[in-house]
């Protein structure tokens, strides 16, 4: 059984649809356990009519502790194998448990498995993630997910509305670290990704809402995001494989680099300076050196203002 994992904080406005989402689902062996994270609006009334009407869903209510505890608490209750994830501003379409389902008994080696998804900006742009997958089969796995992902970062083409997680390996990895600003989720999935295979799938199963307000931050991660601070030990490890280890590397390089723009958007501009002078000439990176380089020279409002730009003309 699957068990979906559904953190809410202040979620009125779209849950009934995310919930209506996971029911709609053409498999019905299903659990759903939400967790009211220290709501302030009409959350906890929404989730109590679901869980009264569905027995599969069970709601857990908490003093708001971020979304890490919330997950944490949710998987601590949750009976399931696999863990499928669902954020109360998104929502499933009819077959994506199926297709999870698919990719298990598949590929059961796997601890990571996911999927493509669309998304739906706030002026009604729609964009997708499938573009990994043009001239490939459609459904691909992964003994080093990150050697593909820090060679084409198109490979991450999941959110984490559209990650599932081995139930036995969201634990080994220890969850989600509570105290992450933002970027929990890409951690956890970097930490299992290391020791574990991933299969991903180029169907779009899920809609993702991409809201402006994450743009408007300093950030869109922390640049004193922890796991910085948790790959150096993970490629010390020896425990670990030296080319997971190597691939690791390669790819914290290039969080590195965007590392050093997001101190220059934030106007931390001696950090910047010494996070690139940290870097040093990482293979494969230089043309993302030179650009990063050249925002150096520019004021913080000009950064800011690029960054802004290509924000919102991503998809």
């Amino acid at each position: 059984m699957i068990s979906v994992i559904m953190p809410v904080y202040n979620g009125e406005k779209f849950v009934a649809q995310a919930l209506q989402s996971v029911q709609a689902q053409t498999v019905s062996d299903w659990e759903l356990v939400a967790v009211n994270d220290g709501s302030r609006d009409g959350t906890q009334g929404i989730l109590e009519g679901f869980a009264r009407g569905d027995g599969r869903i069970r709601l857990l209510s908490q003093p708001n502790g971020g979304v890490s505890v919330a997950r944490n608490a949710a998987m601590a209750a949750a009976r399931g194998d696999y863990f499928a994830f669902l954020d109360a501003d998104d929502r499933w379409y009819p077959g994506h448990l199926a297709q999870l389902e698919g990719m298990i008994a598949a590929y059961p080696q796997a601890g990571l498995l996911a999927s493509a998804y669309d998304i739906l900006f706030p002026d009604g742009r729609r964009g997708d993630t499938t573009a990994y997958f043009a001239g490939k089969p459609q459904t691909l796995f992964f003994e080093d997910f990150l050697a593909a992902y820090a060679q084409d970062k198109a490979a991450k083409c999941f959110t984490m509305s559209t990650t599932c997680i081995k139930a036995a390996s969201a634990r080994r990895a220890g969850g989600f670290r509570p105290g992450c600003r933002i970027g929990e989720d890409l951690a956890l999935t970097l930490r299992i990704a290391l020791e574990e295979p991933a299969a991903l799938c180029g169907h779009k199963t899920a809609l993702y809402r991409k809201a402006y307000s994450t743009a408007t931050r300093t950030t869109s991660f922390d640049p004193d995001w922890y796991f910085f601070q948790e790959a150096e030990k993970l490629m010390a490890d020896p425990a670990i494989p030296a080319p997971r280890r190597e691939s690791l590397g390669r790819l914290m390089a290039w969080f590195g680099v965007r590392r050093v723009r997001h101190y220059l958007v934030g106007g931390r501009r001696r950090e910047a300076k010494e996070a690139l002078r940290q870097l040093g000439r990482p293979a494969g990176l230089e043309r993302e050196l030179g650009l990063t380089r050249l925002l150096m020279l520019l004021p913080t409002w000009a950064v800011r203002q690029l960054f802004l730009l290509r924000w919102r003309s991503r998809a």
